[in-house]
């Protein structure tokens, strides 16, 4: 396997974005535009950029089980048993901005689309069932929310259309009008997440009061492609990255932090090695030198008499234990 320098790295990952860059990404007008996008664009850029992955370095990006893409599926027969539709990346521009409608028809449509989480989040599964409630509830009468169309959006696996929703966090309810440029959104903090009262917000049109969103970020706002433009290729990317195993992500960010360590340190001097240099004992001051000598000085003046006393004395001189003796 031969592996590339990371001044190479970063041209390769953006082949597919300019390879994209002829396609249209702006907001297309759905009166004048007859037929659909294709789908899969974003799959399809995935997969050549995988082939080009594959060509120069050896990697099989092809290869890797994704278990996002797994659980989709099953997500995917899930919803047709309930009578739910799965909107994704690929499928949402067809069904909602190019869906086929009359005059009339477009008017009153209006998608009730719920942006869930993972299993293990209660929140979502309280809005799961309160979204499926009001779809199981309006089946009573066929002609009720005829109108309504009740899809879901995973969260984790939609990137794009989330993306240009501005969404980071489930759950959420989201009314659908206009195709697709008019948004209303309600949270936890909005609406309780019954089947009964959802169905009533429904049925007695009670969702147009809800707040659009009218940000510049919205579908119509002035950045509106912008976000459109940036969550089709935030998708690739995330498609891309799902794909590359855990240490591929491994290798990678040792190859850039070494590579940005190396650009940090370009200007920094050759390091020279330092010089041991062994401590040497300080020479003696010279009051040290006279306290010393003052010491000795004193120690032999009381070491004299003693010397004394051991010396011979004359013969004239008797000691007092000699006298004593006679």
């Amino acid at each position: 396997m031969r592996f590339l320098r990371p001044q190479k790295l970063v041209p390769l990952l953006l082949l597919p974005l300019l390879a994209s860059a002829s396609a249209p990404i702006a907001a297309q007008d759905t009166s004048a535009v007859s037929a659909p996008p294709s789908k899969g664009i974003v799959v399809q850029a995935v997969d050549a950029l995988a082939d080009i992955v594959y060509s120069t370095i050896g990697l099989d990006l092809k290869g890797v089980k994704v278990k996002l893409a797994e659980e989709a599926v099953k997500a995917v027969e899930n919803d047709k048993i309930e009578g739910m539709i799965r909107l994704t990346d690929e499928n949402y521009d067809e069904l909602v901005e190019f869906e086929d409608l009359t005059s009339e028809e477009e008017e009153d449509r209006v998608w009730c689309v719920l942006i869930h989480g993972a299993k293990t989040d209660s929140l979502s599964e309280m809005f799961w069932k309160a979204h499926l409630g009001a779809k199981n509830v309006s089946l009573g009468d066929p002609h009720e929310l005829d109108r309504v169309k009740f899809a879901r959006i995973d969260y984790l696996n939609v990137t794009s259309v989330l993306t240009r929703w501005n969404v980071w966090k489930p759950p959420y309810i989201v009314f659908v009008s206009d195709r697709g440029q008019t948004l209303r959104f309600l949270g936890p903090r909005s609406i309780r997440p019954e089947g009964e009262l959802l169905r009533e917000v429904l049925v007695n049109d009670d969702w147009k009061k809800a707040p659009v969103w009218e940000s510049e970020w919205a579908p119509k706002g002035s950045r509106g492609e912008f976000m459109r433009s940036f969550g089709y290729y935030f998708a690739i990317w995330n498609t891309l990255a799902s794909r590359i195993p855990r240490f591929g992500w491994v290798m990678l960010s040792g190859l850039v932090s070494q590579s940005i360590l190396r650009f940090m340190h370009r200007n920094d001097p050759p390091a020279v090695p330092k010089k041991i240099v062994e401590p040497v004992a300080p020479a003696a001051s010279d009051k040290a030198k006279a306290i010393a000598d003052a010491v000795r000085k004193r120690a032999s003046e009381k070491a004299k008499p003693e010397d004394d006393k051991s010396q011979p004395q004359p013969e004239g001189v008797r000691t007092r234990s000699a006298a004593a003796r006679k």
